[in-house]
């Protein structure tokens, strides 16, 4: 055999040794919690992580990443205004704040000031999430189940790590526009639900689109909120309940080209900063439509 020949030879049975190796990618892991339905979960000790801590079974939760990689949740339907944190590292759960039975209203003692006191309360439904530079995370919207009462929520809070507590950081409902592009104290995006699409910019401020109202109709604006100064200001979109949309000429930009009214639907935003959007629902005359 020449040494062509042979060195060909080794590189396929090579390759071939290393695609039997990665066989296996792409397959899940049972990392934790339990292997059966409305598991009810164990919440150990306020703030000490342990591999036999879980959550409770939940549904719509709010959730985050934090800047050093740990996963948060916080309450959702089957909850209660709890707040856990999930190191991947150590695949431990932390129960970090709120009660472990019963569905806490909201409280707080006022407006950014932390207190242990302080509760967003029993929310679910389309909590708009965010973490800022300075690893906080942030809350707005979803519904408030607690004493009985179904309200769209429009609270924005904020969460310290560091400190294991809440601020709330104003109550921002009912909506009003004023001009895109200018903020001021009076506008503000109302209360959403169902809203799960939100970002946080280069500079650390939050921004939001779309959700339904407390009647479920679909709204298609953009929204930012600047951190420092605590202001919202309508950036795009159409100030209309379940907008059709305007779709221009594809694949060009263009002032007038916004998207239709929409729930739940996915979204990304890349490395250029640039936000995308896919898919979602909007209700109309009691019907449901895939767009």
């Amino acid at each position: 055999m020449n040494t062509f020949r042979f060195g060909l030879l080794i590189f396929i049975i090579s390759n071939l040794s290393l695609t039997t190796c990665h066989s296996q990618s792409g397959t899940w892991t049972w990392m934790n919690g339990y292997p059966s339905i409305d598991g009810i979960g164990n919440y150990g000790m306020q703030g000490v992580p342990s591999v036999n801590n879980s959550p409770p079974a939940r549904y719509a939760t709010g959730n985050w990443t934090d800047t050093a990689g740990d996963f948060w949740i916080y309450s959702g339907v089957g909850g209660t205004d709890d707040l856990w944190k999930f190191d991947p590292q150590t695949d431990e759960w932390a129960w970090m704040t709120g009660s472990s039975s019963g569905a806490n209203p909201e409280s707080h003692l006022g407006k950014g000031v932390y207190d242990t006191l302080n509760t967003p309360g029993f929310l679910g439904y389309g909590i708009q999430t965010w973490t800022t530079p300075d690893n906080h995370l942030w809350l707005f919207g979803g519904v408030d189940y607690s004493n009985d009462v179904i309200n769209v929520n429009a609270d924005l809070w904020q969460y310290s790590p560091v400190i294991n507590q809440w601020a709330w950081m104003g109550t921002f409902g009912p909506i009003n526009y004023g001009t895109m592009g200018v903020g001021d104290t009076t506008t503000m995006p109302g209360g959403r639900q169902e809203g799960n699409c939100a970002w946080t910019d280069d500079k650390g401020n939050l921004w939001l689109f779309g959700g339904f109202n407390d009647s479920l109709q679909a709204h298609n604006d953009i929204w930012e909120y600047n951190v420092p100064t605590g202001i919202w200001t309508w950036m795009g979109g159409s100030a209309n309940v379940d907008d059709s949309g305007q779709y221009h000429v594809l694949g060009q930009p263009s002032k007038l080209s916004y998207p239709s009214g929409r729930v739940t639907n996915v979204f990304w935003k890349d490395a250029g900063g640039n936000f995308w959007l896919y898919g979602g629902s909007q209700y109309t005359h009691d019907l449901m439509f895939q767009l």
